[in-house]
């Protein structure tokens, strides 16, 4: 399980009302296992130190490594190495559900509908795939495009997107804030599908909007300095060099229609069949049958989670 897994609400709240009780009952022995987790998260095998700083300009007031030697003992080196980082692609279980496609969930303060539909897709951030996957999903999202005119022009959604997660190896269909939820879901694959077999042209307008947004949010990434530090610290994780974010923009103008045209038949076929894919809905208990009976009509096979507290998500 990742990180972001592990730490949702759901089960933070579950694990640490259990740690009160077990306080209560068994103090010396929670006690001695936070210490243990606490040493081995402190760890210096398992520390990493990340500046960011002007080096050359700190070297003449200090020696920049010199306050870390005081964390290590005399006779010991300081080494150099990568920290063994394990992608959260490699930690998902990818379990078998049979015939069920999804999970459906009805939460009273939920007036308007969620949905997440997601599919495998590439691992690497640089894929060379990653340019033409992410432009082909900004010539359907982008303002006035596609998406926006079908889905939120006709208010059946007020927010979408389609999110490529290269460290999640995921690609992932998002409706948000849904009034119509269902008229919104069969919109986005309509776009989807018409787009994927050809019936709807690929324009050359579009795209060359989709290509200069798409850098300009790149470009965005690193606004500040701030941001320019995060990304830097997100490269190390990544294993992808400094300049990745600049090498993306110089690929992305090279293009082509063809090449949408390649990745979206490649990838975005599994994520709207629900065979390949798989779909989260949240919504109105009073929208749980009528939503599962929809989306039926779609190909899934929608579980209904009566208590997500009692759940496999919690």
């Amino acid at each position: 399980d990742s990180n972001q897994n592990q730490q949702n609400i759901l089960r933070q709240e579950k694990f640490l009302n259990s740690l009160l009780n077990r306080l209560n009952t068994e103090e010396t022995q929670v006690l001695e296992e936070l210490e243990q987790v606490r040493n081995m998260i402190t760890h210096k095998d398992r520390l990493l130190i990340h500046m960011a700083t002007d080096v050359e300009k700190l070297s003449t007031m200090i020696d920049p490594l010199a306050p870390w030697l005081n964390f290590i003992s005399d006779t010991e080196t300081m080494k150099e190495k990568l920290l063994n980082i394990i992608p959260d692609s490699e930690l998902l279980s990818y379990e078998d559900f049979g015939n069920t496609t999804g999970y459906l969930t009805g939460i009273g303060s939920v007036e308007s509908a969620y949905l997440l539909q997601s599919t495998r897709c590439v691992t690497e951030h640089r894929d060379w795939d990653v340019p033409a996957i992410l432009t082909a999903i900004q010539y359907l999202t982008q303002l006035e495009g596609p998406m926006w005119r079908e889905i939120r022009g006709q208010g059946l959604a007020y927010s979408y997107s389609i999110n490529l997660n290269p460290t999640q190896g995921l690609l992932v269909l998002k409706l948000a804030r849904a009034s119509q939820l269902t008229g919104a879901y069969r919109e986005a694959l309509n776009i989807l599908n018409s787009h994927i077999n050809g019936s709807t042209a690929w324009d050359k307008n579009l795209l060359e909007s989709a290509r200069s947004s798409l850098i300009f949010e790149i470009i965005e990434r690193e606004a500040v300095l701030a941001d320019v530090v995060q990304q830097s610290l997100l490269s190390y994780f990544r294993r992808v060099p400094h300049s990745y974010n600049k090498d993306l923009i110089d690929r992305i103008p090279r293009v082509t229609l063809e090449d949408v045209k390649r990745v979206a038949l490649k990838y975005f076929t599994p994520l709207v069949q629900p065979s390949t894919s798989r779909t989260v809905i949240v919504c109105h208990p009073s929208s749980v049958q009528e939503t599962v009976t929809e989306m039926k009509k779609f190909g899934h096979s929608l579980d209904v989670i009566p208590s997500v507290e009692n759940s496999r998500f919690a």
